[in-house]
């Protein structure tokens, strides 16, 4: 009796010291370092909002929250992070021993080896999520308050990570919410639980920002992210799906043929965010979002392997197959990587422990010398002063390399503003008292596009496709002050200028036809384009992704230069005239004769899509101006032949032969 009444006092101290050397063993790799282009300046942003005290971030809205230096901390925050991180790892630990529901000491040894395996291959993002998993499990298998009102608390919590985080942070909370009456049909107890949600989602806001205002439009902006993600920012490579059915059959089945009642449960209450980060995952399929759903999925299944023991023996096996077979299919993602786990755990610790003030000081030194190509003229920068400064369209590491005064737009990249909605709200700021005094224009591209040109975007798009409304509101708002080989600099223009459009009637036109283009005497003037989704491919999109949409224009020297388009944002205008494959003087101006649309599946669509004209009473000398084009004295050669279709000795960039497909009904061939 006595070496039981000891083993219960000191069980959960073994514990917690168990969860400390397992946290050591997995503790993160220390990276202080950012750097130019397009996605590693938002290291430094989320970091600078942080020790800013988010004075300037309540309007941001972003796939990424006010919370997501947890998710790549700087020096200032790094200390922050790891005290949450190691926390969340204790507190896994301690929900992982209570869901074996053993109180031998080889059930804690086994609760810390699970637990090793989980954190070597999560990020903070996947941490969160298993920890609320695990609460919500304990919450439904014991009934006790506690795990509850943990997942609850950090549900809120990963409301401000990441849209990504809080889609699956949302998804698991209701199917518990939906579960939970199920099992006990108390309309109270829901009620209160849903009302201490959003009391927590309203506290962390106010922790963050000091106030209430701005929480409805970033409820609203996520929606808006999460809703057209596929359209705008999808990879499609060829996948194997003699692998991947199979594994989409066992992961998301094997719960609900289980006798027991445990695996009901727990198949309920994954199932939607097993769709939502397959969504995530499979949207883009890129490695490293198609890497985070299978981890995502592999936590599950440990859960599941826990929460349901009853035949394991045959479990085990069958999912074991099915990961295995996921992961064969995986070298066909978008840039494959071997998949790795973190063993480095405890050497991290050591270099933290031992000499973090020498990796501060030689990151920040690194990080001066990886920004140094993004300082401004000496004169510009004193022109500039303390007055306000936005970037465009991406890399805020202007703003740190030059120590600017930065005011930031609502969608703080051009890439992320696909939907209408999204795209209004920087034209809103832009066109008020909010707008920053001046706007830098980064030329310094890390990439070129398909044409060899400069202006280009995400995934082979056109850059001055990105933002149509908030395109016109800064040519309206803004005028030209300097430009060189690396910037374009605006001042806020006095009084704005008239930029008023003018639409032609709506036309229909087929696919891979072309459309002549009208004179429109030398003004500025786009396409807008409705695109409409078969039944097939609403289905196809909801379950899945939506197709590649491509445009092709034909200059009238002969070229034709390809661009990606995104549905939602083409309603709004794609960019004719005058066309520019780069801004500042590199090369000249363009002339579109011919456009045509194509689509990678055209059973997908309807058989015809409608447009109409958009021309603006701006001329083309204005607008040349705007984009640095008073003179071009370095033309450039970015396509050095025309297309011939029925030739496959092509040495266009990125051609390739088997994406040339003939349209059975005309016998026309398009490259997709």
């Amino acid at each position: 009796m006595s070496k039981l009444i000891n083993w219960e006092k000191s069980k959960y101290l073994i514990l917690l010291l168990l969860a400390i050397l397992v946290a050591i063993f997995s503790f993160p790799e220390i990276d202080l370092s950012y750097d130019i282009g397009i996605d590693p300046p938002l290291k430094w942003l989320f970091n600078n909002l942080f020790t800013e005290r988010y004075a300037k971030g309540k309007e941001i809205i972003f796939p990424h929250g006010p919370l997501a230096f947890f998710m790549y901390p700087l020096a200032d925050s790094f200390i922050l992070t790891t005290t949450v991180t190691i926390l969340l790892q204790i507190i896994f630990v301690f929900q992982l021993f209570c869901l074996i529901g053993k109180e031998k000491w080889q059930h804690m040894l086994l609760s810390g080896a699970i637990a090793w395996l989980i954190f070597s291959i999560s990020n903070f993002n996947q941490l969160v999520l298993s920890n609320i998993s695990a609460a919500y499990l304990l919450s439904l298998n014991r009934q006790k308050q506690t795990p509850k009102y943990l997942g609850f608390l950090l549900t809120a919590f990963a409301f401000y990570i990441k849209a990504y985080v809080a889609i699956l942070a949302g998804t698991l909370t209701f199917s518990f919410f939906v579960i939970n009456y199920c099992l006990n049909i108390n309309y109270k107890k829901i009620f209160i639980d849903v009302f201490v949600l959003l009391g927590a989602m309203l506290l962390f806001w106010i922790l963050i920002f000091k106030q209430l205002g701005g929480f409805i439009n970033y409820c609203i902006g996520m929606i808006h992210l999460a809703g057209d993600n596929s359209a705008a920012a999808a990879f499609h490579p060829q996948n194997n799906w003699w692998f991947i059915i199979p594994f989409l059959a066992v992961t998301w089945s094997i719960p609900f043929i289980q006798k027991d009642k445990n695996g009901k449960i727990l198949g309920l209450l994954f199932s939607l965010s097993f769709f939502a980060a397959w969504k995530y995952g499979m949207a883009r399929e890129d490695y490293y979002h198609v890497r985070t759903y299978l981890f995502f999925v592999i936590v599950s299944m440990i859960l599941f392997l826990i929460y349901s023991p009853q035949k394991r023996t045959i479990n085990i096996p069958v999912i074991l197959v099915a990961l295995v077979l996921f992961v064969a299919n995986m070298k066909n993602v978008e840039n494959p990587q071997p998949l790795t786990i973190n063993y480095s755990g405890v050497e991290n610790f050591i270099r933290f422990a031992s000499s973090f003030q020498q990796i501060k000081e030689v990151s920040e030194k690194q990080n001066e010398e990886n920004i140094a190509c993004n300082r401004l003229p000496d004169a510009v920068r004193n022109q500039i002063g303390n007055a306000t400064v936005d970037i465009y369209p991406w890399d805020y590491t202007i703003i740190a390399a030059n120590q600017l005064n930065w005011t930031p737009r609502p969608v703080i990249q051009s890439y992320a503003a696909y939907t209408s909605w999204l795209d209004r709200q920087n034209a809103i700021h832009f066109g008020t008292g909010d707008a920053p005094n001046y706007f830098i224009f980064g030329l310094n591209t890390v990439t070129s596009d398909l044409n060899g040109g400069k202006l280009v975007s995400i995934d082979n798009r056109y850059l001055l496709n990105d933002e149509p409304l908030t395109l016109i509101e800064l040519i309206r708002n803004y005028s030209r002050i300097y430009y060189d080989e690396k910037f374009l600099v605006y001042q806020k223009r006095i009084q704005p200028i008239e930029v008023n459009s003018l639409s032609t009637k709506t036309q229909s036109s087929k696919w891979n036809e072309w459309i002549t283009v009208p004179d429109f005497n030398n003004q500025l003037a786009r396409i807008k384009l409705h695109v409409k989704r078969s039944f097939l491919g609403n289905i196809k999109s909801f379950f899945y992704k939506d197709e590649l949409y491509y445009m092709y224009f034909k200059t009238t020297n002969g070229s034709i230069l390809k661009y990606r388009i995104v549905p939602r944002n083409a309603e709004d205008g794609i960019w004719i005239s005058p066309f520019y494959t780069s801004a500042g003087n590199h090369s000249p101006i363009e002339t579109i004769s011919e456009v045509l649309m194509t689509c990678s599946n055209k059973n997908m669509v309807k058989s015809q899509f409608q447009y109409e004209w958009e021309h603006f009473n701006t001329d083309t000398k204005k607008i040349s101006e705007f984009f640095g084009k008073d003179s071009t004295n370095i033309p450039e050669s970015y396509v050095n032949e025309n297309i011939q279709l029925e030739s496959n000795n092509q040495n266009w960039l990125g051609f390739d032969p088997q994406k040339v497909m003939t349209d059975q009904s005309n016998l026309q061939k398009f490259y997709i």
